[in-house]
């Protein structure tokens, strides 16, 4: 996978991978197609939670149970460890797993954290030789509250390649570009980009939550990251031919 090192501003590391989004959208497709395959034998969406479930504790030593409302961080829905000569260790809220109505979060928060162990795993095995960076519990994990898993702002960049990194798991860039030309046809909508405030945004909205079984801020956030939706409606012609 191209990546391109640069400093890191927070300090955890050295020099830290820059991913340009087209990058991380080839490797999220490659990744979740593979899955889709070898547990499906077909391509074909939305990934099933037992199937995100399944690829996670593929990666990581996983407790879905965990009691994490203590851990004084805010709402917090997920926690990533790693471990010098170890799998990682993941554990998630127990109020997403337990409970059904939140069963999209809990979603977003399964591939939030697989996105840490996949692309970042490989950070801290290349310093696991720093004995100072086990020793220090904070640098070793990574702790996600709702905020940074919901949200793609990039005010932290390892929370921002995860964040961007669940939603292209989710909603793999070629499935999502099928889905929103589909809709575009089917409602004859004269226009490339639309509006997030309007009815045929809003109902675009639906449709992806509905295709790819996330929740409505996650299917913005996805559709605004991949140009798809927008403050205002960006008129194209073409589209109605």
């Amino acid at each position: 996978m191209r990546v391109k090192w640069v400093p890191d501003p927070t300090g955890r590391f050295p020099r830290r991978p820059h991913y340009e989004p087209g990058v991380l959208d080839e490797e999220c497709e490659r990744v979740a197609e593979e899955l889709l395959q070898k547990r499906r034998g077909v391509v074909a969406y939305p990934i099933s939670t037992d199937d995100l479930l399944f690829a996670l504790d593929e990666l990581a030593n996983v407790d879905h149970y965990a009691d994490l409302d203590s851990d004084g961080a805010g709402e917090v829905w997920g926690v990533t460890k790693f471990l010098k000569d170890k799998k990682p260790e993941v554990r998630i809220n127990r109020r997403l797993s337990e409970n059904p109505r939140l069963e999209n979060p809990y979603r977003t928060t399964i591939t939030h954290e697989s996105a840490h162990v996949r692309f970042h795993g490989f950070l801290f095995a290349m310093i696991e030789q720093t004995p100072s960076l086990f020793e220090d519990d904070t640098r070793s994990s990574q702790t996600c509250n709702r905020q940074q898993v919901e949200s793609s702002a990039p005010y932290d960049w390892i929370e921002w390649q995860a964040s961007y990194c669940s939603g292209a798991l989710l909603m793999p860039a070629g499935a999502l570009r099928n889905s929103v030309t589909r809709f575009l046809r089917d409602q004859s909508v004269p226009v490339a980009r639309l509006s997030a405030a309007s009815r045929h945004g809003e109902h675009l909205v639906e449709e992806v939550m509905a295709q790819f079984k996330v929740s409505s801020l996650a299917a913005k956030v996805r559709l605004s990251k991949l140009g798809f939706l927008t403050d205002s409606e960006v008129v194209q012609p073409s589209l109605l031919t």
